[in-house]
């Protein structure tokens, strides 16, 4: 049945001037991928032609040869005559033999060239020169699709930060044709939609693209775990389960067993304990976990800690100053400090390249506070907020430096 124009959706991509019809994103393509299908037959007719070159034969039109006959008696044949059946009968791994009589000058003396000769018709252009050619029409039909070079093929140089660059130029450029496609969703195909099932009150539907490409991935994933770390974000385990395939819940905390617990150490339970303070380990167990806590500790890195906590403080001490100044987030730029002081503390911890992990806790916490930064001050109430973050995004990366080692 043909459905009524009332119900019935048209939205444009791309719109130019009042085209209803769009712009095709092929079109800039068209011109190269033309040509590159009449490249393919004439270079297909090309080396069907010189696969197998046409011989070109010399012979004087006067003389003639005599050849044997088929029953053993000699016959005299025309230089041409022969020469044009020694030709068709050329075929693979064939011999011909020629006679060796030389061109007379004019004193009637031989020269260098015979005058029976054989050759063949060369193209002067090599199958290299269409490969080029054809090689740089696809290039120009992925430039009209805005698909960068390297995106599809390898650079004549090994710059990995070029190919980066151009997959990043790549997925910008698909974002931003999503996004244009979005507005138009939602203004011509969501609302009206939603304005006839339901009312012009109803609240205006969107869509949303995911956007592509990853943008500083290792510094995002590093301001999600200190923002997990700090009561700040939690994650969403539904959104963890589509990605990853696999079922996660929420587990909950038990402190029923607590008693239980503190029964198995010490040979009892107290039935006045806080079931959510459970008391602490007698004995052995207390010996034991307190040479834990010690091993913790010492793996951990005295100086180290003793650095990070004047870091802090610092960090602490500048945000203190943005705040009550009111620049922070604007132009406020902090300082850590200290490297000097981290080299020399990872050596006396006992780090096998203390540069090395100097140089790359700081990269971290700077890529760490530039994103931090760029969110803005209204994200943090106080400083103290800030510089409770800020500390645990430190340990979280010297906690992680000395698992690596």
């Amino acid at each position: 049945y043909p459905i009524p124009v009332e119900n019935s959706l048209w939205y444009p991509l791309l719109m130019e001037n009042g085209n209803y019809y769009g712009r095709r994103l092929l079109r800039a393509a068209y011109v190269p991928y033309f040509f590159s299908q009449l490249m393919h037959l004439f270079s297909n007719r090309y080396f069907e032609r010189f696969g197998e070159p046409v011989p070109v034969a010399r012979a004087p039109y006067e003389d003639s040869i005599v050849v044997p006959g088929a029953n053993g008696t000699d016959k005299a044949v025309k230089g041409t005559t022969l020469m044009a059946e020694v030709l068709q009968s050329l075929r693979n791994r064939s011999t011909v033999v020629l006679p060796s009589s030389k061109v007379l000058d004019g004193a009637g003396n031989p020269t260098q060239h015979n005058e029976y000769e054989i050759e063949y018709l060369e193209s002067q252009m090599r199958g290299a020169d269409f490969e080029r050619y054809m090689t740089r029409l696809d290039e120009e039909i992925s430039l009209g699709l805005f698909t960068p070079l390297l995106v599809l093929r390898t650079a004549d140089v090994g710059s990995y930060n070029l190919g980066v660059t151009h997959m990043s130029v790549y997925n910008n450029m698909l974002n931003a044709i999503a996004g244009d496609m979005a507005e138009y969703i939602n203004k011509y195909v969501l609302w009206p939609i939603t304005k006839y099932n339901f009312s012009e009150n109803a609240p205006k539907p969107r869509i949303a693209f995911r956007k592509l490409g990853k943008d500083s991935a290792e510094t995002m994933r590093a301001v999600m775990q200190a923002l997990i770390q700090g009561d700040k974000a939690e994650p969403d385990l539904e959104e963890l389960a589509q990605i990853t395939g696999l079922t996660l819940k929420k587990m909950r905390a038990v402190t029923a067993k607590t008693d239980a617990a503190a029964a198995a150490i010490d040979g009892g339970a107290d039935p006045n304990a806080d079931p959510g303070n459970p008391p602490a380990p007698k004995g052995d167990a207390a010996a034991t976990a307190k040479d834990k806590t010690g091993a913790a500790t010492k793996n951990r890195g005295s100086a180290v800690t003793r650095t990070a906590s004047e870091i802090k403080a610092r960090i602490a001490d500048q945000a203190s100053a943005a705040f009550r100044k009111g620049n922070f987030g604007n132009g406020f730029t902090p300082s850590l400090g200290y490297k000097n002081r981290m080299e020399q503390s990872f050596l006396e911890d006992g780090f096998a390249y203390p540069i090395a992990a100097a140089k790359m806790f700081y990269e971290q916490m700077d890529q760490w506070l530039e994103v931090v930064m760029s969110l803005g001050p209204e994200e943090f109430s106080s400083a103290e907020e800030f510089s409770q973050l800020f500390a645990s995004a430190v340990d979280a990366k010297l906690e992680r430096l000395t698992d690596a080692t």
